[in-house]
């Protein structure tokens, strides 16, 4: 065996009997001894949906409770960035496993060849399944990504790239890794459309599995058994067991089903529980993006207020600048920009950090859709009112039906049956109070303009 961490070469065990026995001498034993047990012994090589979880759950069986895997991402992704950028040593990656005996999931399995070559004498084991299962997996995982609210940021375009680079930069960097590793497993463009490309994912599959067997072809560990052990999760407890050199436990072989396309989602067996706990509210994770989207806000806000003075300069030597209404754009920027915190720094505190930034993002568009729908009607109905002379209930009886034509048609189509969705007798008082405010709106038009009456 050899001293992972140090990286130091294997000493022979007759080499500790050359000197007497001492109190110094017997430290050095044991200090090297635990250094061994505590080094990397397993490195597993496999890519995503081969069985992972069921290997992961399968080792702790066996008594490895040291397990890298992809939930450990969140407490590593700084250093997982330096890799990503090339700019990462031998000691990035001992400081990424440090004091793990089992380095397993994504993206370890990206970065196979630098690992082994680091840990030495750690047995190797890839993980293979049917192909035709594994496509039809990886394509599922990309389904439910797209149906799913937490795969968001996996999928972003270059503009929420970047809006998620400047708000908070540690989210990023976290969703980064994760992109990354399905990016090289399943191709460049990978989440980007509207499906996975079934030829480069093959194809990207059997390239992985096939160099994995012929750079390891042949090698053997320390004590002469082979180092690479290709192993499919259907076949239980055997090849596994006498591959590490373990008895068979009485323990029925596990199997994970429902495994999540990316870490922190639930699943059966608990395995996620840890990452979620560490990507919850009231985490380091969560408070430290509530602390860079306020820092970067605050500059943002700064920004915006050095662009606009020196616009108001500039202009100031030309022409009459009109100071109200750069005030009130000032005022409306740095609002939504305060609303944006307030919204952003709401969800950390109540959902886990992975989908804070989609909720936003999706919030805010609602909203500013609804602002501008409600505004194009309004702008419309000052028209209608004022400038064609239509009658008020005319105006409010036809919309209502318009809109009560337009509801039952979608309830048709969408749920094949018409209902009310609330008692008559609520649905009437709504109904009365709604038309007689209505009524009144288009009253005012008559008077006062459509900003007016909405202030109003």
């Amino acid at each position: 065996d050899e001293d992972d961490q140090l990286g130091q070469p294997s000493m022979p065990s007759t080499a500790y009997t050359l000197k007497p026995p001492g109190e110094k001498h017997m430290d050095r034993i044991a200090t090297l001894c635990e250094e061994e047990q505590e080094g990397v012994n397993i490195i597993v090589v496999g890519v995503m949906r081969t069985g992972l979880r069921t290997l992961h759950r399968a080792l702790r069986n066996l008594g490895y409770s040291n397990i890298y895997d992809q939930e450990d991402i969140v407490s590593t992704y700084d250093l997982w960035d330096q890799v990503l950028r090339n700019k990462a040593s031998d000691d990035c990656f001992r400081n990424i496993f440090q004091g793990s005996e089992v380095i397993m999931g994504m993206p370890t399995f990206c970065f196979w060849e630098q690992v082994v070559q680091l840990y030495p004498n750690a047995r190797v084991i890839l993980t293979v399944r049917n192909e035709d299962g594994w496509f039809e997996s990886v394509r599922h995982a990309e389904e439910l990504m797209h149906n799913d609210l937490p795969g968001a940021p996996l999928r972003y375009g270059f503009a929420m790239q970047r809006l998620e680079a400047y708000l908070m930069p540690s989210y990023h960097r976290f969703c980064e890794v994760l992109r990354f590793a399905w990016a090289t497993t399943l191709g460049a463009h990978a989440l980007a459309g509207e499906g996975i490309n079934e030829s480069i994912a093959r194809s990207s599959y059997r390239k992985h599995n096939s160099y994995v067997q012929y750079a390891l072809d042949g090698q053997a560990d320390t004590q002469g058994k082979p180092k690479l052990l290709v192993y499919d999760v259907s076949d239980g407890w055997e090849p596994l067991c006498d591959f590490l050199g373990k008895d068979i436990p009485e323990l029925e072989f596990p199997i994970v089903k429902n495994v999540p396309y990316f870490p922190g989602q639930q699943m059966r067996g608990g395995v996620s529980a840890s990452f979620e706990q560490m990507l919850a509210p009231d985490s380091q994770f969560g408070m430290r993006i509530r602390e860079e989207m306020r820092a970067n806000l605050v500059k943002g806000t700064l920004a915006v207020t050095a662009i606009l003075v020196s616009i108001v300069a500039l202009l100031a030597r030309t022409a009459d600048v009109p100071v109200a209404l750069i005030a009130i754009a000032y005022l409306v920027v740095i609002a939504a920009g305060w609303n944006v915190y307030v919204v952003i720094s709401g969800l950390v505190l109540k959902v886990p950090a992975l989908v804070v930034l989609p909720m936003a993002v999706k919030s805010f568009l609602i909203a500013g859709a609804l602002q501008a729908c409600l505004l194009s009607y309004g702008v419309l109905k000052e028209m209608l009112v004022v400038q064609d002379g239509i009658a008020s209930p005319l105006l409010v009886l036809s919309s209502r039906f318009g809109a009560i034509s337009c509801s039952a048609a979608f309830l048709l189509v969408t749920e094949r049956r018409l209902t009310l969705g609330a008692p008559i007798l609520s649905m009437a008082a709504f109904a009365f109070t709604n038309e007689a405010s209505t009524w009144a709106g288009y009253e005012m038009l008559k008077y006062v303009s459509f900003p007016v009456s909405v202030l109003a």
